[in-house]
């Protein structure tokens, strides 16, 4: 899974609440995605809200 469908996936399908690991994650991937930021630190931070919230992604 890249940032493009991470970003979409948290936009899309995550649940209502949304804590401090969603938000790192978020600012991660936008970084990612316009060149600011490391796609490794994304995903790395996007693993962490995963794990945050409880839900788990095939890809």
């Amino acid at each position: 899974m890249g940032p493009l469908n991470a970003y979409d996936f948290m936009t899309s399908s995550w649940p209502l609440l949304k804590d401090s690991h969603f938000m790192a994650a978020s600012e991660a991937i936008l970084a990612a995605l316009d060149g600011r930021g490391s796609p490794d630190l994304a995903r790395e931070r996007f693993e962490m809200a995963l794990a945050s919230a409880e839900l788990a992604v095939d890809g």
